[in-house]
Order: C-alpha cells, then sequence, then structure tokens
C-alpha cells in the first residue's frame, strides 16, 4: 500500500503531466490562431487590393464617359452658336439700312 508520501509524489506528477499537456495544447491553440490570423489577414489585403482596382477601374469609366458627355455638350452648343449666327446674319441681311 502506498504512503502519503507516495500519493503526493504520484499527485504532484500527475499535475505535472496535465500541465504540461495544458501547456502544449495552449502552445498548439495559439498557434492555429496565429495562422488563421495570417491567413484571415492575407485574404483581407487581397479583397482590399481587388476593391482599390475596381474602384480605379470605376473611376476610369467615369471620367472616360464624363468627357464623352462634355464633348458632345461642346459641340451641341457649338452648333447651337452657328444656329444663331446664321439666323442673326439672316435677319441683318433683311433689315434694310438706315
Amino acid at each position: 500500500m502506498l504512503d502519503q508520501k507516495d500519493l503526493e509524489l504520484l499527485q504532484g506528477m500527475m499535475e505535472s503531466v496535465v500541465g504540461s499537456r495544458i501547456a502544449e495544447s495552449e502552445e498548439r491553440r495559439n498557434s492555429r490562431i496565429a495562422e488563421s490570423e495570417e491567413r484571415m489577414n492575407a485574404r483581407v489585403a487581397e479583397s482590399e487590393e481587388r476593391m482599390v482596382a475596381r474602384i480605379a477601374e470605376s473611376e476610369e469609366r467615369m471620367n472616360a464617359r464624363t468627357a464623352e458627355s462634355e464633348n458632345l455638350l461642346l459641340e451641341e452648343m457649338d452648333r447651337m452658336q452657328t444656329n444663331i449666327t446664321n439666323r442673326i446674319v439672316k435677319i441683318d441681311s433683311c433689315l434694310i439700312p438706315v
């Protein structure tokens, strides 16, 4: 039969084994968490890069459309001014000099 000292020694050994296993488990858990964070950070960075690229593409399309609209507006204004000038010339030609 085991005496009190033997029991205490066994208890200490068990606590040591359990403690080391808990520490190992915590290390594995922390390592997995760190790896998961790295993967998540990489995914977020990739997502940000794609988002920035899409925003840049969208800005380019908007700038092109804006430039096209400006050109159409300027052309229409030129046509209108030409029409007005032609009308003024017609009116002037119809006026009798004083």
